[in-house]
């Protein structure tokens, strides 16, 4: 323990003497982010993915980037990451001092101008706290649509709920994905500021043409959210068509999603690719038909945004269609149930549409500089910072 402190002393006069108090910063805080800065493949989650194109953005801002996470790991990114100390296991008292002191140590050798916490939680109440010593500006990204409605309590139960509806409040500013999101955090907090804002892409791909299309492309954590009981029926009234199931299984996965996935495995036109990294998502969705989600809810998917990257469409229902972007800009086909699906496939591979719009779209809607400027802004009009 005593030499963690030796080296957290020396890492701070190492940064104080590198004059990074002086510079524009912000601290992205992010459970995930390690693994995917250092290309390690790993069931990261859509926020993580989100973070990198603000990340992006930011940089182009001109702001220094500093990473606070839990994960511990050999960095080898151009980022300094902090360890937030989140997964320590052990007294619950020592945990909470050991974690408010990690924040503070973090902030205090940081002093970012903003915070961006990617993914809401009752235990970001440190980092909030912490960050009031610094006048650091906190902006809460909203990441799901169960983080907002009654949802939330079933997810961190009833006490730890109550710390989390704290640390929105406490927030500098609150964003939302979509207008549910928006709506639902605009009705619990009213003198809040809150802004809606679309989630960033970084384009650097082009798609291929429809033609060289083979399956249909499903990707996600192996869990509830996602349906998979759903998913099965659809394969099996397809059964002339190839589904190609990208992801791994969740911790502490429900029996609904075990049946399925034991179910799936034996159908004839399905193929399990595994946890596909991020660098050989574009091509694993390039070669797709569509890209099917039988989520019960979301907030934005990434998945989506990536999907359009290559001009590949999206099938998904009405619920799971942010904004109504898909069926507003033609991105796919969004239909009001489950079985309207299996129709909705066999359209996109008969009729073989043109979906070249789909990576202007995103070119158009998404560039990170953009959407980050928009948010900086937003926030330095709110709080009248120079």
């Amino acid at each position: 323990m005593l030499h963690m402190y030796l080296i957290l002393i020396i890492e701070m006069v190492q940064l104080l003497k590198s004059n990074c108090l002086e510079i524009k910063s912000i601290l992205v805080i992010d459970n995930n982010l390690p693994y995917l800065l250092n290309d390690i493949n790993f069931r990261v989650g859509g926020a993580s993915v989100q973070t990198l194109s603000w990340i992006r953005g930011f940089e182009e801002l001109g702001y220094k980037i500093f990473i606070g996470s839990p994960v511990c790991l050999e960095n080898k990114s151009k980022y300094k990451i902090f360890d937030t100390g989140r997964y320590y296991h052990g007294n619950p008292i020592i945990k909470a001092f050991m974690l408010l002191y990690k924040s503070l140590i973090m902030i205090f050798i940081i002093k970012p101008n903003f915070i961006y916490i990617s993914t809401p939680c009752w235990i970001n109440i440190f980092i909030i706290f912490s960050s009031f010593f610094s006048h650091s500006k906190v902006i809460q990204r909203i990441s799901n649509d169960n983080l907002v409605d009654n949802r939330s309590i079933e997810k961190f139960g009833k006490k730890k709920n109550l710390i989390y509806k704290w640390t929105l409040k406490m927030a500098s500013l609150i964003l939302c994905q979509n207008e549910y999101q928006y709506t639902v955090i605009k009705k619990q907090y009213p003198e809040k500021r809150i802004m809606k804002l679309t989630n960033p892409f970084f384009f650097e791909r082009r798609g291929r043409v429809l033609s060289d299309r083979s399956y249909v492309a499903w990707v996600g954590l192996f869990q509830y959210q996602k349906n998979m009981p759903a998913l099965l029926k659809i394969v099996k009234e397809l059964p002339h068509i190839s589904f190609k199931i990208a992801g791994e299984q969740y911790e502490n996965i429900d029996e609904d999603t075990k049946e399925a996935i034991i179910c799936l495995e034996k159908q004839k036109n399905v193929k399990f690719v595994g946890l596909v990294s991020r660098p050989k998502m574009a091509s694993f969705l390039s070669q797709a038909s569509c890209l099917l989600n039988t989520s019960y809810y979301e907030g934005f998917s990434n998945t989506f945004l990536e999907s359009f990257s290559v001009n590949t469409p999206v099938v998904t229902r009405k619920i799971t269609d942010p904004d109504n972007i898909i069926k507003n800009y033609k991105l796919g086909i969004v239909v009001d149930n489950y079985l309207e699906i299996p129709k909705a496939i066999k359209s996109i591979i008969s009729n073989s549409q043109d979906y070249s719009h789909l990576t202007a779209y995103l070119k158009k809607n998404h560039q990170p500089k953009i959407i980050a400027k928009q948010l900086i802004c937003k926030i330095e009009k709110h709080f009248k910072i120079d």
